[in-house]
Order: C-alpha cells, then structure tokens, then sequence
C-alpha cells in the first residue's frame, strides 16, 4: 500500500445509509467508490487503519474548492474524470480497500499534498 494509490473501496458502514448502502452489508456486497490513500507509507505498512480521501465524478461538481483536486482519467487507472475531495478526509480500514486501480502522478500528488494543507490550515 503506497500514498498516492487510487483503491475501489468499500462503503464505510458508518456512512453506508448515507450513500446508499444498508448498514451490516458484507464489504463484497456493497457498492465500491473510488479512494485515494493519503497517509504515510510507514503507517501505511503497519497499521490496520489508513486515511484516505474520497473521488466523486468530475461532472457531478458544479464548482471546485481549493481544497479539491481534478484528476483526469485514465490518470490513476480512473476511467472517468474524477475530483479528489480533501475535505472528506477519513479513516478507513485497510479490509475495506478492495482493488488498487493505480497511482497518482507526482504533479498530481504535489496538487493533492497543497489541497490537503488547505483543508488541514497546515500552511
């Protein structure tokens, strides 16, 4: 598991109602969304929690934030252009990352590491 790497995840069952899913779903039954994995690599080998952010459909967004990142397919292993919402940050447990599509590019990371200081008032 790498920073920058784009993951089909599984519904947090803590948000399942809110996106659609029923809470208690088995993960292989639930809907997968597309998640960046923004922690370290060090807590990334190690730990059974990881923090990622969310992507949406690029067309689904009326308007982007500082603290959003557009990020085009096939960038990633994403086939539909996709923003990167940093102000959705969560905890997710690594059984719930499901399949890597791909990694992030440099630039887009340098893009994503400057939203999420934003988004943490890190500057």
């Amino acid at each position: 598991m790498k920073r920058g790497s784009i993951y089909l995840a599984a519904q947090d069952p803590g948000y399942a109602s809110q996106r659609g899913g029923e809470p208690g779903t088995p993960f292989a039954e639930q809907a997968l969304r597309p998640v960046v994995l923004v922690s370290r690599d060090a807590i990334n080998r190690v730990s059974l929690v990881v923090l990622i952010c969310p992507l949406v459909d690029a067309a689904s967004m009326r308007q982007l934030y500082p603290s959003d990142v557009a990020v085009r397919a096939p960038e990633g292993g994403l086939t539909a252009d996709s923003i990167v919402l940093t102000g959705q940050l969560r905890a997710l447990a690594r059984t719930q990352l499901v399949r890597q599509l791909g990694e992030l590019s440099q630039e887009v990371m340098r893009q994503l590491d400057r939203a999420l200081r934003i988004t943490l008032d890190l500057d």
